[in-house]
């Protein structure tokens, strides 16, 4: 790296110190409440960039490993696929992709979510991490899209200055193109709600949803044929349903895989933080 670009970075790095009370207790109930605890922003505008991160420690090995840099040709394949005010999601869970994502999760981060939207003439990122054992979190993102939304539109509103390109004291230089001849898609005015499809329960157990409204069906002490009426199923498929999960949980009895689920935190969070499957109950 040579000595204008290191000086580049070393500022950008002192105005996230300087700023970085801030932005760390903007997002301080999502810390308490469901223990993200990680939060950045990514703004690229024709040939400039800016990051604003809440971890300054991993912060200063990305830009002394210039990882974001790195990251150029997944952006510009983004930007690529993207029409105009689109937003794309991304959801960064199970094993590391890629160097700048092993590195992230080796400062102790990971099971993410990212909103990427195309501007006029850039592309913008809001993420959110939480531990990398806090695997449940996943079902919080993807129920809860439109709440972090809004959290991002008061960051917006409330720190507009810290986020502006145009007041941000040091840029650095990027290599991505931007057309104005976007993409044939449909535009969306707004995020779609996603069909949940696995519920996390640890990094190596998931539960389809049908598992996861007979598991809880179950523990509301229902029988097999009255979850079957419930969810419209033969009795004989809620009984398949629990003997694949008995199973992969390498359990004897069905008595022994409750005992052990009841000892996952992550279930209170599926009880708890799935009103869809809730609801049907």
């Amino acid at each position: 790296m040579d000595h204008q670009k290191q000086e580049l970075y070393a500022n950008l790095l002192n105005y996230n110190e300087s700023i970085n009370s801030t932005i760390v207790s903007s997002f301080r109930d999502l810390q308490n409440n469901y223990g993200i605890n990680y939060f950045y922003h990514i703004k690229i505008i024709k040939n400039f960039s800016f990051f604003i991160c809440s971890n300054l420690e991993y912060l200063k090995h990305a830009f002394a490993n210039e990882l974001f840099a790195s990251r150029y040709p997944t952006f510009q394949n983004i930007v690529s696929n993207l029409e105009k005010k689109e937003v794309r999601k991304f959801l960064w869970t199970g094993n590391p992709p890629d160097k700048p994502h092993e590195c992230i999760y080796d400062f102790g981060i990971w099971n993410g979510y990212t909103f990427y939207e195309r501007l006029e003439d850039g592309l913008e990122a809001w993420g959110f991490g939480a531990d990398k054992n806090n695997t449940n979190i996943v079902n919080f993102y993807i129920n809860n899209e439109y709440n972090l939304m809004d959290y991002i539109f008061h960051l917006k509103d409330k720190y507009k200055n810290l986020f502006d390109i145009s007041t941000v004291p040091c840029l650095i230089p990027s290599n991505l193109t931007f057309s104005n001849d976007f993409p044939n898609i449909a535009s969306k005015e707004s995020l779609p709600k996603k069909e949940i499809k696995k519920y996390y329960l640890t990094s190596d157990l998931s539960l389809s949803k049908r598992q996861a409204e007979c598991i809880i069906a179950s523990i509301k002490g229902q029988s097999a044929k009255e979850i079957a009426r419930g969810l419209n199923l033969s009795p004989r498929s809620v009984e398949k349903y629990l003997e694949n999960l008995k199973s992969k949980m390498g359990c004897a009895t069905m008595r022994e895989m409750f005992e052990k689920l009841f000892e996952l935190e992550s279930l209170k969070h599926l009880l708890f933080r799935s009103p869809d499957i809730i609801k049907s109950f």
